[in-house]
């Protein structure tokens, strides 16, 4: 959408080398032209990368380590049972 919140058209044939869909949230600038069905976007330029949902709900190598240590007591706990 616009600056203005208007909806633009983004067929994915003007959009850069490399790039297959626009992500939500995903900064762009464009050139806009009215079409037969609305405005579409001209020349599409990625202004930031897209945000990384993985690198965002990454856990810390502390945090990790405690819930490694605390599934290997766990099945060290439950092994002799699994071995009857």
């Amino acid at each position: 959408s616009r600056d203005d919140g208007g909806d633009v058209f983004v067929h994915s044939s003007v959009l850069p080398a490399g790039v297959d869909a626009l992500k939500p949230g995903q900064r762009v600038e464009f050139g806009v032209v009215a079409g037969q069905r609305g405005d579409q976007a001209l020349s599409v330029v990625v202004l930031d990368p897209t945000p990384s949902v993985a690198a965002a709900q990454r856990r810390k190598p502390d945090e990790l380590a405690s819930i490694v240590q605390d599934l290997t007591t766990v099945l060290e706990n439950i092994t002799p049972q699994l071995e009857r």
